[in-house]
């Protein structure tokens, strides 16, 4: 990622270089055992199994599993199967270093340091998203990878912070929003890559050791303000799961901002449309927090009880259908089945906290389509679609002012500051 602004935020793009680096190496690790014929052969030795069985490795880098098969293909496991023969890498290469020297160069061998680089490259050189098939493709290294994509994205989201104060400090050009636009995607697709759902052990985990001052799993995101980084939130809401919801409903019990009562109020209604038992839960916690809004004395109150009444009805009426909503969800381009899936230029610019004709919040009326699409179809299918997302630099521009300018600019009228 190649970043022309202060040291701050050359200081975190050199580290999220070295991320993107470190997941290809994970991946080239994996690769390169299946491609090492003899390499493979020495590992079966070692875990007494047939060469007609596959065989489990555990991951030298991470706590994941390399499922080999006998001829050599790889897949990434996050458990593995009781009774298959496994062997546990890290432990076998201290009892035998000799073994190391032979991992090492079976992950150095260059076909599994293509076979990587080409499965990372939308990731590092695109203009904001892959396409359907790449990401498709990336997600299936997703136990091997999720760790560093969460350390990636996390410092994604300091770079953002940092373009956006040199934007705000009226050094705006075009380079920097290119970089800013570039930066708030590689952060979704990110987020997104460590968002399973077979991630929630280690995510809630550390959602339990994070102080929820100013961080929820989805505040990143949604506080850029479209709504395709919204969908992205979503996704990672439901990863963290039904361990975060008492953290979420504290949030919306005693923030005072719209933006972070919505934030909270978005995350708990994407749990509970994934979760039928949390459902009933978040309801009743939301109907009794609804009721006692008026007694906070709270000066964005007509705002905050919309938001709290659109996550109770969508959370009551999850079914949505496309066609018969408000005109303003009709321009995002959204359809069930669809090349673009849900990068539609619309979904690009669209606020989720854009007040409808119908008086509901965006992000939460679509909330259930978002929740029903497969993640794979937050994407493109065209790579072509990919290159030109048909987003001027002036409405980036207008997209970062939406967000974090003044609340007296004529177009933040029907959203939240």
């Amino acid at each position: 990622m190649n970043i022309q602004s202060n040291s701050d935020a050359q200081s975190l793009a050199s580290a999220i270089s070295s991320d993107y680096a470190a997941m290809e190496s994970s991946i080239a690790f994996s690769i390169g055992i299946g491609l090492n014929r003899s390499l493979r052969s020495r590992l079966r030795a070692l875990a007494s199994a047939s060469e007609s069985r596959p065989i489990f490795v555990r991951h030298m880098q991470t706590s994941a599993w390399i499922e080999i098969d006998p001829k050599g293909s790889v897949t990434a496991r996050r458990q593995k199967p009781e009774g298959l023969p496994s062997i546990d890498l890290g432990q076998a290469v201290t009892r035998e270093p000799a073994l190391g020297d032979a991992v090492y160069a079976a992950s150095a061998e260059t076909r599994a340091l293509r076979r990587a680089w080409k499965l990372m490259e939308p990731l590092v050189h695109g203009w904001g998203l892959p396409s359907r098939q790449q990401f498709g493709r990336l997600i299936e290294w997703s136990p091997v990878l999720e760790h560093l994509a969460y350390r990636c994205a996390t410092r994604t989201s300091s770079l953002v912070d940092t373009i956006r104060y040199d934007i705000l400090e009226s050094k705006m050009n075009e380079a920097r929003l290119g970089q800013y636009w570039m930066a708030m995607h590689a952060m979704g697709n990110t987020t997104l890559l460590s968002s399973a759902p077979e991630a929630n052990p280690w995510l809630s985990d550390m959602a339990k050791r994070i102080q929820w001052v100013s961080w929820t799993p989805t505040f990143p995101l949604l506080r850029e303000r479209t709504l395709w980084l919204a969908a992205c939130a979503a996704r990672s809401a439901i990863a963290f799961g039904i361990d975060v919801v008492e953290k979420y409903l504290r949030v919306v019990s005693h923030a005072t901002h719209p933006v972070r009562v919505f934030d909270a109020l978005y995350g708990l209604s994407a749990i509970a449309l994934e979760d039928a038992d949390a459902a009933r839960s978040v309801l009743a916690e939301l109907r009794s927090l609804k009721g006692a809004l008026k007694r906070r004395n709270l000066e964005h109150l007509p705002l905050i009880e919309a938001a709290c009444s659109g996550a109770i009805e969508t959370i009551s009426e999850p079914d949505f259908e496309l066609n018969a909503s408000d005109w303003e969800i009709r321009l995002l381009g959204w359809q069930r089945t669809s090349d673009r899936g849900l990068a539609t230029p619309g979904a690009l610019r669209a606020d989720p906290t854009t007040i409808l004709s119908s008086r509901r919040y965006l992000g939460l009326a679509v909330l259930p389509f978002v929740i029903s699409t497969p993640v794979r179809d937050f994407y493109p299918a065209n790579r072509d679609e990919t290159r030109t997302l048909d987003i001027s630099v002036g409405e980036i521009a207008e997209t970062v002012f939406r967000a974090w300018g003044s609340a007296e600019r004529p177009s933040s009228r029907l959203t939240l500051h």
